[in-house]
């Protein structure tokens, strides 16, 4: 990958928060079979554990499941949904359940970044497929500061640069990639 790892932009600021997107497991397989998953899931937690109180973990449920769509459902399906050490920091940390690849589309999301007064959005996600690129380009259209954590994400810098970054050069200058390492010695 050529581009440049670190946070270009500066220290992250008092608004910023996590996204972890689909990190979840699924009720027949356990963790899900994603690639990279279990690589990024120690990172991911690392993230949620510094800031819980300012961390969102998306699901996708099924469309037209009768599990319903909302933000902190605490039901034993939806806490079950998460890998224990995530799944330990609700209610603290917000889990937001999606029948779409993007989560813009529930109001909840946008109501929970306004309120906390969210300026900066940090990713770490269980893979770079559909979910993991509409988070994305809902937060860059949105105007949020988007930070993704290349070693808290299931999949390769490569294949976010080819699927992401490549493929929308305006979304490739709006959009830093950086270390948790890094991150977590930034974030105040």
């Amino acid at each position: 990958m050529n581009r440049q790892i670190g946070l270009k932009r500066g220290p992250l600021t008092p608004g910023s928060a996590h996204i972890c997107v689909d990190m979840h497991t699924t009720s027949t397989s356990g963790l899900r079979s994603r690639s990279g998953m279990a690589r990024a899931l120690p990172a991911a937690e690392a993230l949620a554990l510094a800031w819980p109180s300012r961390t969102i973990f998306t699901r996708q449920v099924p469309r037209g499941s009768n599990q319903g769509l909302g933000a902190n459902r605490q039901g034993s399906n939806t806490i079950s949904a998460l890998p224990n050490n995530l799944a330990r920091l609700l209610p603290t940390a917000m889990l937001l359940e999606k029948d779409l690849p993007s989560p813009w589309e529930t109001p909840a999301l946008e109501e929970r970044l306004r309120s906390a007064r969210v300026d900066t959005l940090i990713f770490s996600g269980a893979e770079i497929d559909e979910g993991m690129l509409a988070t994305l380009r809902g937060a860059v259209d949105r105007g949020y500061r988007v930070i993704i954590a290349v070693d808290a994400l299931g999949g390769s810098e490569a294949e976010l640069e080819e699927r992401f970054l490549l493929a929308d050069p305006d979304y490739a200058d709006r959009v830093e990639l950086s270390t948790i390492a890094e991150i977590l010695r930034h974030w105040h």
